[in-house]
């Protein structure tokens, strides 16, 4: 009797254990900071009411065992505490903030579930079975927590770190369900057993292949592999074939082979009662992929879906309702009449001149030069932010510090990467695709953009229009968009070649490289001209310049890429200065585009802002803008965008023309229109002020707003929600196919 006592004391110390950890770990996982004392208020209570429930559960089965004598009520009364007490460390995997806490959650519980499934039906297909899982979830596993780790979208983790770990146990299951039955019917001597084992095998193969794919894409970009993805993989395979990538692959293939040698080596026995388990573990995979395909989503059914839509998806019309054409014009300034055939012609550029520059300009049009600074956000910039303590960007410093420069500040990019980047850029234009379409002649052949060569050639009188990138000219197909344009001579690593008389040291030619050979170009060119440079060396992976140097203490390829570009720019600087440049030539320095999200894991400083997901494709970019002996104020601080640079300069020219522009010329009427609007495939960008005055920026991918936003949808709120703004994607892509976006 005294050791009944004991042992229902005993259940009552493991029941109240259990409610405690999963009432803690519930509490735990909602606080923003480390628990006080005071957050016993908050756990105490919770814990009490599952004890009570998990107490009444124990009472019942206890009385049924001493009644009736039922064999299964004595197991549940002998086993529940136990069970509850172990169950109760899933919590810590669910619930966990930090990653070792969901795992260890996970190996208390999994334990407890290989256990009591042996002690139920003492087969042994339990430790085989084991060992399968055991080799699944390993490379699983990982593979869900690099997706999740460079994902910028997948923001469940604000609520829990037990993400990767849930789907990597769904994934699991599903191919140990398939390894189970595969040697359950094979021992019925099927005829197609070695048919089905290479079968198995090549999927197995394809999907860790495809998902290893996927996280070198993440890895590189933030977000998943999809078609936009493929496109731009076109001529950049010294990047995505990178010595990390090659060791991926060379896994894969191991893996591969590893899996075929354990269905040859470890086949599972059965017994009687294999059957029940094998319903049972199929059963328990139907249920945990539905809950988490329902809370958390599986990435690879996601990028599965993607390409799905892409190449076989319907594609519904659509007709932009007068509300979201009247949001769009009255609070971002776009003007577009779907009743016209053009449906975003302008008559001008501007009202009245802006009167800024020197009149010798007047009678001789000052030479342009415009260094686009690749993905330069201005977080990376001292111009702008004081976290370098000015020993970052010490060129840029004193570039903007010169009593000619104007630093514009509050500027965003309108668009991602650097192809539709540099087409906000140069033609004023939110891209509603990506760089295959605008680019590819063979279906657009009709391109008549209002772009700034073009209007400088025409308009301006302006004789040189070149662009100079370090890499191949065709790569994204930047020599037919840029051609298409109106730039007369593109230069990539073929025509630098017999300039530069040196191997290349990046992807392509080094800033270092191309800006030491810059002076000597810019005196070949006939003035007036338009001279265009993109940088190259804080391109991702920020590791590809052999003449990168050191920031600090050398640990960020980030900040090293960043110290880098503005080292060679400042080798510039400093002979522009003194040339005869400096007193006829407008210089600007302007990102094509922000960095990506993925870059800030490696910058200590922002690496938490990142994971949070507060970090998108889209954010405040360097420009700033030389005129010698204008009359611009020294900073312009009002929210702007790339689409507003070209209406701007041409706006400082006194160039005022029919157009097709985004964007507004920022001395003119840009302030009226404070929210900006970013575009592409990888993502929506909304930044906007509320009814309540404040601002808010919004941002997801279309893919995902395609299957959950209804196309004929209206808000009668004042903001333009993410829906709205993707129909007038939708609609703006149609315009683009019908050819309705150009200018005569």
């Amino acid at each position: 009797m005294f050791k009944k006592i004991l042992l229902t004391i005993w259940h009552g110390i493991l029941i109240a254990g259990a409610a405690f950890i999963m009432s803690s770990a519930w509490h735990w996982v909602q606080m923003m900071h480390k628990p006080r004392m005071w957050i016993l208020g908050k756990i105490l209570p919770v814990a009490g009411e599952l004890f009570v429930i998990f107490a009444l559960i124990y009472i019942i089965a206890l009385l049924l065992t001493y009644k009736k004598n039922l064999a299964l009520f004595q197991s549940i009364q002998s086993r529940l505490p136990q069970a509850l007490f172990v169950f109760s460390f899933i919590f810590l995997s669910v619930f966990g903030k930090t990653e070792w806490q969901c795992l260890l959650g996970f190996l208390f519980f999994s334990s407890f579930v290989v256990y009591y499934f042996w002690t139920l039906f003492h087969s042994p297909i339990i430790f085989r079975a084991w060992l399968y899982f055991v080799f699944f979830f390993c490379i699983v596993g990982l593979i869900h927590y690099f997706t999740h780790y460079y994902y910028i979208l997948d923001l469940n983790f604000k609520f829990t770190k037990a993400i990767p770990l849930l789907r990597a146990v769904s994934v699991s299951l599903f191919w140990l369900s398939a390894v189970v039955s595969l040697f359950y019917f094979g021992k019925k001597k099927c005829k197609f057993k070695t048919a089905v084992l290479i079968l198995l095998a090549l999927f197995w193969f394809l999907y860790i292949f495809s998902s290893s794919i996927n996280v070198g894409v993440l890895r590189g970009g933030g977000l998943s592999f999809s078609p936009t993805a493929l496109q731009h993989i076109e001529g950049a395979g010294n990047i995505i074939f990178t010595f990390f990538n090659t060791l991926v692959l060379i896994f894969v293939i191991m893996l591969a082979g590893l899996f075929v040698y354990l269905l040859k080596e470890f086949p599972i026995k059965f017994s009687a009662t294999s059957t029940k388990i094998i319903v049972g573990l199929w059963l328990v995979v139907i249920i945990l992929w539905v809950v988490t395909i329902k809370v958390v989503g599986l990435p690879g059914l996601q990028v599965a879906n993607t390409f799905y839509q892409h190449y076989w998806g319907e594609r519904q019309e659509v007709v932009l309702s007068q509300q979201i054409l009247d949001k769009l014009k009255n609070q971002f300034g776009l003007t577009y009449n779907p009743d016209e055939f053009y449906v975003n012609k302008r008559e001008r550029i501007f009202t009245d001149p802006a009167n800024l520059l020197p009149k010798r300009f007047l009678e001789q049009r000052p030479n342009i030069l415009i260094i686009f600074l690749e993905a330069f956000s201005s977080k990376f910039s001292d111009v702008y932010n004081s976290t370098w303590q000015g020993k970052l960007t010490p060129a840029l410093n004193d570039f903007s510090n010169d009593p000619h420069t104007t630093t514009f500040k509050k500027y965003y990019n309108s668009s991602t990467p650097t192809i539709t980047g540099l087409l906000s850029l140069m033609c004023s234009f939110l891209p509603p695709t990506g760089h295959e379409e605008i680019a590819n002649n063979n279906r657009f052949t009709r391109f008549y953009l209002s772009c700034l060569p073009d209007i400088l050639d025409k308009e301006g009188g302006y004789n040189d229009i070149s662009y100079i990138s370090a890499v191949n000219k065709s790569y994204a197909h930047k020599d037919s968009l840029f051609e298409s344009a109106g730039v007369k001579k593109s230069y990539g690593t073929e025509e630098l070649k017999p300039i530069i008389k040196e191997n290349t040291k990046a992807w392509g030619f080094s800033d270092h490289q191309m800006f030491g050979v810059l002076p000597g170009m810019l005196q070949s060119f006939k003035s007036p001209f338009l001279v265009m440079l993109s940088t190259i060396d804080t391109h991702q992976p920020y590791d590809m310049a052999k003449d990168a140097m050191s920031f600090g203490d050398g640990k960020s390829n980030v900040l090293n890429a960043v110290y880098t570009t503005d080292d060679a720019f400042g080798k510039f600087w400093q002979w522009f200065k003194t040339s005869e440049f400096a007193t006829n030539t407008i210089l600007i320095t302007v990102s094509d585009h922000a960095a990506f999200p993925t870059a800030y894991l490696q910058v200590p400083q922002y690496a938490e802002q990142e994971k949070r997901g507060e970090i998108t494709y889209y954010d405040e970019n360097v420009f700033m803008m030389y005129v010698p002996d204008g009359k611009l104020p020294k900073i312009i601080d009002k929210p702007s965008s790339e689409l507003d640079v070209v209406p701007t300069l041409l706006h400082l020219l006194d160039i005022n023309v029919p157009n097709t522009f985004d964007g507004r010329s920022i001395f003119n009427d840009r302030e009226e229109y404070p929210n900006l609007l970013g575009m592409h495939e990888l993502g929506l960008y909304i930044n906007q002020i509320d009814a309540s005055g404040k601002r808010q920026e919004l941002y997801q991918l279309p893919a995902n707003l395609a299957q959950t936003c209804d196309l004929t949808e209206v808000s009668s709120a004042h903001e333009l929600t993410l829906c709205e703004y993707y129909q007038f994607y939708v609609w703006k892509r149609q315009m683009l196919e019908q050819g309705r976006l150009w200018m005569k």
